[in-house]
């Protein structure tokens, strides 16, 4: 799971590393908190190399959820949404 910023897409490479170095074959990438499509494209840029499974939006939503000691998920339907296709992609991927 990587965050928008160049320090995560180090950060990433590094745990890749180390999951190849443990014999993982198949690693795959999520982005999170993404605010624009500008995001996006530099970040999948970066990672040219590993699959993208999909991106989490950036949302006040979680943030709230958290502070009120809810669960995300709750009457957040962007969230849901972009889980559920992210969870198709990696299904379709692993086939």
């Amino acid at each position: 799971v990587l965050e928008p910023g160049m320090r995560s897409v180090q950060t990433f490479y590094h745990v890749q590393k180390l999951g190849k170095d443990i014999g993982l074959k198949r690693i795959f990438a999520v982005l999170n908190k993404v605010a624009n499509s500008r995001q996006r494209e530099v970040i999948e840029r970066e990672i040219k190399d590993v699959p993208l499974l999909g991106c989490l939006s950036y949302n006040e939503g979680i943030a709230e959820a958290d502070l009120m000691g809810k669960a995300s998920f709750d009457n957040n339907e962007l969230l849901i949404s972009e889980t559920k296709e992210i969870i198709s992609t990696l299904r379709e991927r692993l086939k």
